[in-house]
C-alpha cells in the first residue's frame, strides 16, 4: 500500500465573490439573481418555479422561529417535518400527502440548486481553473512529467481527494489542462481515471484501491440519477473530454411523460438525507448505494492516509460529525493540516480539540 495524501475539499475551494460559487450563507441572494436571469426564457418556466418555491422556503424559514439559514438547515427542516405548515398552506393542490409535499420541496431545491450551479459553471471556471489546475499539477500529478500519460500519473499518485462540493471545477480543470488522449476511451468518473465510484452506464459503487481517487460526498451537478427496472443508474448531463458550456432547461428535470424520466433527480445529496440512508439500509432513497459506496471508501482512504489537508471546509456542525468520525479511525495520519482563514483555522482547531481528534495538527491561513 502506497503512503498516501488525503486532501478534502470545502466550499471555501470554489468561492471566489461573484465569480465563483456561493458559499451557503449566500445562497439565497445567489438564486435570487438567478431567477431574476431565467424569468422571460420560456424553456426554463418550470426551474424559475423550482427556484422561486425554495427562495419562499428559505426566506421563511430564516425569519421563522428555527432561524434556519442555510439550504441544508431547511432540507433538515423539511424532513423533521418542521415545514408541514407553510408547505400545506402554499400547496396548488389539496391532493399531495404531506409526504409528497415535503419530498417535492426537497426535490424542487435539488432542481433550484443545479441549475443555478450550472449556469454558474462557465463564468466560474474562467475564475477559478487556474486555481484547481495549479493544485492537481502540484498535488495531485507531480509524479512524472508532460510525457508521462495522465492515466500512468493518476495510477502513481500518492493523493486522494474527497469533496463536499456540488460543482465541477476539479473535473473541468482536470481535463482542461491534463485530458490527454490517453483519456479518450475512458468514463470521467470511472475506476480508470478519476475512480469516484460511478461507471459508464451508470453502475455505481467500484473503485480500484491503492491508487488515485476523486470521491464527491455530497453528490455533484451534472449527474442525474433514478430508479428503474434495472436498478439505480445514474447518467451525465455533459461530457468533460469536449467541455462546452452546460445547457439546461426544463426538459433537462421534468418530463411530463408517466415513466421512470418523472422522478429523476439531480444527483445532490443533503446532509439529513444521508443520515436517513446510512441508518437505514432497506430503503428506496434514490442515492442510497451511491451514498453508501462513497462514504465507505472515504473511510477506507482516511484510515490509510499518512497526512490529511482540509481545504475550505468549515467543519458546519449539522454535517461535520462524519468527518469527525472518519478522522477518528486515520490511525497512520501524522499530520493534520487546516487551511483557511485564519479566524477558521483557530475555531476548527478548538472544535477538533473538544471532539478529541489527537491527530498532530498545523494550520494554515491559506487555501491552495
Amino acid at each position: 500500500m502506497k503512503e498516501s495524501k488525503v486532501y478534502i475539499l470545502g466550499a471555501g475551494c470554489s468561492y471566489q465573490g461573484d465569480e465563483g460559487y456561493p458559499l451557503a450563507r449566500g445562497f439565497i441572494e445567489s438564486l435570487s439573481a438567478f431567477a431574476t436571469k431565467i424569468s422571460t426564457d420560456a424553456s426554463k418556466q418550470r426551474i424559475l418555479k423550482a427556484v422561486q418555491e425554495t427562495i419562499d422556503l428559505l426566506t421563511r424559514c430564516k425569519s421563522g422561529p428555527a432561524h434556519a439559514s442555510t439550504i441544508d438547515q431547511v432540507i433538515n427542516l423539511i424532513l423533521r417535518h418542521q415545514c408541514d405548515n407553510h408547505l400545506t398552506a402554499t400547496a396548488h393542490s389539496k391532493f399531495p400527502s404531506i409526504e409528497q409535499l415535503r419530498m417535492q420541496a426537497v426535490r424542487k431545491a435539488k432542481v433550484a440548486t443545479a441549475a443555478c450551479f450550472l449556469d454558474k459553471e462557465e463564468v466560474a471556471r474562467g475564475a477559478l481553473i487556474d486555481r484547481y489546475r495549479n493544485f492537481i499539477e502540484h498535488k495531485i500529478l507531480h509524479d512524472g512529467g508532460p510525457s508521462t500519460s495522465t492515466l500512468l500519473r493518476l495510477s502513481n499518485s500518492r493523493a486522494r481527494v474527497l469533496s463536499f462540493n456540488y460543482d465541477r471545477m476539479f473535473e473541468s480543470a482536470f481535463y482542461a489542462a491534463f485530458g490527454d488522449s490517453s483519456l479518450k476511451e475512458w468514463y470521467a468518473y470511472g475506476t480508470k481515471v478519476l475512480n469516484s465510484g460511478l461507471e459508464n452506464g451508470g453502475k455505481v459503487g467500484e473503485f480500484e484501491s491503492d491508487r488515485f481517487c476523486f470521491l464527491k460526498l455530497h453528490g455533484s451537478i451534472g449527474l442525474m440519477c433514478n430508479e428503474d427496472n434495472f436498478g439505480q443508474a445514474v447518467r451525465p448531463i455533459s461530457d468533460f473530454a469536449t467541455w462546452v458550456p452546460p445547457s439546461i432547461s426544463d426538459s433537462t428535470y421534468f418530463s411530463d411523460q408517466p415513466t421512470w424520466q418523472t422522478w429523476r433527480e439531480p444527483l445532490i445529496v443533503f446532509p439529513y438525507e444521508k443520515d436517513f440512508v446510512m441508518s437505514n439500509a432497506n430503503n428506496k432513497f434514490e442515492f442510497r448505494d451511491y451514498i453508501k459506496s462513497v462514504w465507505e471508501r472515504a473511510s477506507q482512504v482516511i484510515q490509510e492516509a499518512s497526512e490529511i489537508r482540509v481545504i475550505g471546509y468549515s467543519f458546519d456542525l449539522m454535517d461535520s460529525k462524519y468527518l469527525v468520525n472518519l478522522l477518528r479511525k486515520a490511525e497512520h495520519c501524522k499530520l493534520l493540516v487546516i487551511q483557511n482563514r485564519q479566524d477558521e483555522c483557530d475555531r476548527i482547531e478548538q472544535l477538533l480539540l473538544d471532539d478529541e481528534i489527537e491527530i498532530p495538527l498545523r494550520k494554515n491561513p491559506v487555501l491552495f
